[in-house]
């Protein structure tokens, strides 16, 4: 035995320990093993054999006088038995049996404070190092307690050993050994058939040791199986499983330290379930452990109260997660805009058009053009105002472009602004107005403009007379013997205006002196007609009480330049009285002296008597070409 020691103190000396390894010396929670037996004919080499201390370093947290209690951060007590670290987990459901626990005492602990930081308010901690060391600010990216299990004089003879108290389950799953484990079992007897409970998973190896050996590693097994997997999947919950890049959904980067607590990363709020014999001795065991050394430390938080005989319900919406379609955030509607399976309050592509949420302006309406015709931030798919004119789509007639006056001159549906059938008002070029009067009442019309659901307006010396839809009106109320400016406009029922319109300046007729008068309907002075067709003349007599009819009406046409008698019409030959107008068909063809146009007098006789004359002017079909 002395020659051993001899030897392992030469070796000590020699340097042969890596400079920079932390190790922390504290009593195992199990007896420790003795030395094999032959140990003393151990010849120590010079380089330490594979399986020796990690060449990273990493930084132990300065030692601390009692508990620190942060303001909004966590608090952590040092376990007092493995039975109260049982029993703050168990809720209903659930009676234990037999509790054990191995690793370093200080590895284990409880916690509370965590709500805005783990996710839950309270619950237990296990760590790969000091629990305490888990509570914030996050001062170092490389926190570490390589716990040593086999010390002699200054040296840790765990890599001597082979043993770095790792645990034989989790060395099943990574392909390295693990060391640092803390591990708590418990024997229970549920009373149905399922158990569950929430957990979170931390590490200090986040980021910069993700696709590395050093894949910290935790699980849960239950009745020998681990249940802690990733949802939906049958990996096991580690560094290299949950990170930035893999299943980044149920990672929190920490790196920053904008949450109030030492690891660099950590897992959401997740659940396990796991089929168990109701009314029968279970087992659990809960266990986390470094991987191919023991530097950066990893910790797992478990919910008080959360170790239930009930299906897991990690967002408490009272919905199971195996039934859930968004088993992370509360959402008890259970609405799925678009069908996918994924609920939308965690759908981060509601409407699954392939663009996420937060860049969709439609978010629940798919839209992959993302088209936005009025450009409010609001995509056309979902916009109840495409056009952003004050005016909802559905009561829009036109959708996509603005018209908050809603004018649709045809009667289509379909607005002006967006018709494609839709024409302008517009007068014909030889509109014209036409004007009777009769004991003080002047009787406009007028040739119609073009367009649809048009409205006129009459116009008297610039001021709105009337308004109609009709092609003439009645002035009333002019004063006789004055010259008035007359002009009609016309309007579509979209409210466009028609260029122009027809326009004369007419002077009303001297007050009447109560007897019998002609009043001209056809012609109107400036009136044409063309050589060759049919004119009809009109005109009325009578006085103020009404027209008359009198069958000893007669009409003459003159030559205006040489008043020769040009034709002479009688009542029937082939004058016409109808509806109180008597109505003469000129038919210009059968008199050689109208052939080459000119100006006739139209003279009308009654009781033999001449009482009125006006002037048509005929054009020759020759200059009317």
């Amino acid at each position: 035995m002395a020659r051993l020691l001899r030897k392992l103190t030469a070796w000590l000396v020699s340097g042969a320990l890596v400079v920079g390894t932390t190790f922390s010396f504290a009593p195992l929670a199990a007896a420790q093993e003795p030395l094999p037996p032959g140990l003393e004919d151990l010849e120590v080499p010079g380089p330490l054999p594979p399986g020796q201390p990690s060449d990273r370093t990493g930084t132990e947290k300065s030692p601390e006088s009692g508990l620190r209690a942060m303001a909004s951060g966590l608090t952590v007590s040092p376990m007092t038995s493995a039975e109260d670290l049982a029993r703050a987990l168990v809720g209903s459901g659930i009676t234990i049996t037999g509790v054990s626990y191995k690793g370093m005492d200080a590895a284990f602990g409880s916690f509370s404070g965590g709500e805005d930081i783990i996710g839950f308010d309270e619950g237990i901690v296990l760590s790969t190092g000091k629990a305490v060391d888990v509570k914030g600010p996050n001062q170092h990216p490389d926190t570490t307690t390589n716990w040593c299990y086999h010390s002699f004089f200054l040296g840790c003879l765990d890599w001597l050993l082979g043993d770095y108290s790792g645990d034989r389950d989790l060395d099943k799953l990574v392909p390295d050994r693990t060391e640092d484990a803390a591990v708590l079992t418990i024997h229970f007897i549920p009373e149905n058939d399922v158990i569950s409970f929430q957990y979170v998973f931390s590490s200090e190896e986040y980021n910069e040791w993700v696709g590395k050996k050093y894949n910290d590693v935790f699980a849960f097994f239950v009745n020998g199986q681990n249940v802690a997997t990733i949802p939906g999947s049958d990996d096991f919950v580690s560094i290299n499983n949950v990170n930035l890049n893999k299943n980044r959904a149920y990672y929190i980067n920490n790196a920053d330290g904008h949450l109030n607590v030492e690891m660099d990363g950590l897992t959401v709020v997740l659940s396990i379930q796991a089929s168990v014999a109701p009314g029968q001795a279970n087992t659990l065991k809960l266990a986390i452990a470094d991987v191919a050394d023991g530097l950066y430390d990893s910790a797992v938080f478990i919910k008080a109260g959360s170790f239930v005989d009930q299906p897991a319900d990690t967002d408490e919406d009272g919905v199971p997660d195996d039934a859930d379609n968004c088993p992370l955030t509360p959402n008890p509607g259970q609405e799925d805009s678009d069908g996918d399976g994924i609920g939308d309050a965690c759908d981060e592509d509601d409407d699954n058009d392939g663009v996420p949420d937060d860049a969709d302006n439609c978010p629940l309406t798919p839209n992959p053009g993302q088209e936005d015709n009025d450009g409010d931030g609001i995509g056309d798919a979902c916009d109840e105002d495409d056009d952003n004119d004050g005016v909802p789509d559905d009561a829009d007639n036109c959708p996509l472009t603005p018209n908050p006056g809603q004018e649709d001159s045809d009667g289509d549906g379909i607005g002006d602004a967006c018709d494609e059938d839709y024409a302008p008002p517009h007068w014909p070029e030889d509109a014209d107005l036409y004007i009777v009067e009769l004991c003080g009442v002047v009787t406009l019309s007028w040739d119609p403009a073009s367009g649809q659901n048009l409205t006129y307006f009459v116009y008297v010396n610039g001021d709105v007379y009337a308004e109609t839809t009709e092609t003439s009106v009645d002035l009333t109320g002019l004063t006789p013997s004055t010259s008035y400016t007359i002009a009609v406009r016309a309007r579509d029922g979209g409210g466009a205006w028609a260029e122009g319109g027809p326009e004369k300046t007419y002077t009303t007729n001297p007050p009447d002196a109560g007897g019998l008068g002609v009043t001209w309907i056809k012609p109107q002075p400036g009136d044409t007609a063309v050589a060759g067709e049919v004119y009809v003349i009109q005109f009325r007599w009578g006085d103020c009480s009404g027209n008359l009819f009198d069958r000893t009406v007669a009409v003459r046409v003159r030559d205006g330049a040489t008043n020769a008698l040009v034709a002479g019409f009688g009542y029937g030959n082939p004058i016409r009285y109808e509806d109180g107008i008597y109505v003469l068909p000129l038919d210009t063809a059968q008199f050689a002296a109208m052939r080459n146009g000119g100006i006739f007098k139209i003279m009308v006789y009654f009781g033999s008597k001449l009482r009125s004359t006006t002037e048509l002017v005929i054009l020759s079909s020759g200059s009317a070409e």
